[in-house]
């Protein structure tokens, strides 16, 4: 046999591996395909995609589960599991389950958010907390949100600022952030 046949061979079988659904639910492809099969309708199937999502230890996989629930965020059971899990996850879940609550009025969360906020989470996740509380416009989130201001990281204070922006519909200018707290403070007097 030359080299090529032998490639060409190899390269079959790992097609053929590669296309064929794994067999074991400690494989991550495994749950990907199952999953896929529930894409096409995720409202029916909210209850396999939850039960996925707690039978796996794969950030990828819960990532991708939270991606298929999110449109269903107001859900009971989606909403109850992902609050429940948003402390336990890693950091890019925890994330990936912020990003699924921020939307515009989803005012449960708020609380959620602020006690986060508090806590000793990474600033990455303090960052999505702060993107979020913008997007979801309570305005229960303004004292947190100064609060933040005197952080030491930049990346978080400029989050908390633009949070405010939305929030307080407070203008930018000249594509300026309002960084200090005794600024907003006295904005927020104002109103």
């Amino acid at each position: 046999m030359s080299i090529l046949h032998i490639i060409s061979i190899s390269s079959i079988i790992f097609i053929v591996a590669c296309s064929t659904k794994p067999k074991y639910q400690d494989d991550p492809d495994f749950w990907i395909y199952e999953l896929e099969d529930y894409k096409k309708d995720t409202f029916s199937n909210i209850d396999n995609i939850i039960s996925i999502y707690k039978k796996t230890n794969n950030d990828l996989v819960k990532m991708y589960a939270i991606a298929l629930l999110q449109d269903h965020i107001e859900n009971n059971k989606v909403s109850e599991l992902l609050m429940a899990e948003l402390e336990n996850e890693s950091k890019h879940v925890c994330i990936e389950i912020i990003k699924a609550f921020s939307k515009p009025g989803l005012n449960f969360v708020t609380n959620k958010f602020i006690e986060l906020l508090y806590k000793n989470v990474e600033s990455e996740v303090k960052i999505e907390i702060c993107n979020g509380l913008g997007k979801i416009g309570d305005k229960r989130a303004i004292p947190p949100l100064i609060d933040m201001l005197n952080s030491k990281d930049d990346f978080l204070i400029l989050s908390c600022s633009y949070a405010l922006h939305i929030i307080t519909k407070y203008p930018l200018k000249e594509g300026k952030t309002i960084k200090s707290p005794k600024e907003w403070l006295n904005i927020i007097s104002e109103k």
